[in-house]
């Protein structure tokens, strides 16, 4: 079954609105479909790819948080693919200084570590990856932390969903 992993910034309002009625979160990632929706990212299938190179699926804390909120308080909204999971504000902006800390080319760097790994959307199993593979990952990253940076600026929580 395909997974996309979402993030999408949450202002107070806009966290009540969802915990208010869970159905919106439904909703809100349907509409990505249909039009720009402001501080939401699709991060298609890179989500694991993305989680396993920042994180090695939750080993690093911090930026275990980055994609899937592992320590985000978990709301009633959800998905056939488990419950969407809120991070508050302070831990968004712990979560933007660990991702703009990272090297350039930490995607470029980590990618073999993908090799031989399950990883949804099978990113990093050729032994010689293709450069629009790696590219294709690599921009999804600088799209996360550009997400988080404007959403710790503006005192923002993050929410994180597989849809």
């Amino acid at each position: 079954m395909e997974k996309n992993g979402v993030l999408c910034t949450l202002s107070d309002a806009r966290l009540r609105q969802i915990e208010a009625a869970p159905e919106l979160l439904a909703e809100l990632c349907e509409a990505r479909n249909d039009t720009d929706v402001p501080g939401l990212l699709d991060l298609a299938d890179t989500w694991d790819a993305l989680d396993y190179l920042l994180s090695d699926r939750g080993r690093e804390p911090m930026l275990g948080d980055a994609i899937l909120a592992r320590t985000g308080r978990a709301i009633a909204a959800s998905t056939p693919h488990g419950k969407a999971r809120v991070l508050l504000p302070d831990r968004v902006a712990h979560v933007s200084m660990a991702l703009a800390r990272l090297p350039r080319d930490v995607v470029r760097i980590r990618f073999p570590s993908l090799h031989g790994k399950e990883i949804h959307g099978d990113y990093g199993q050729d032994r010689s990856p293709s450069e629009r593979e790696v590219q294709t990952v690599a921009r999804s990253l600088i799209r996360v932390s550009s997400l988080y940076a404007r959403a710790a600026t503006a005192g923002h929580g993050m929410l994180a969903v597989l849809i």
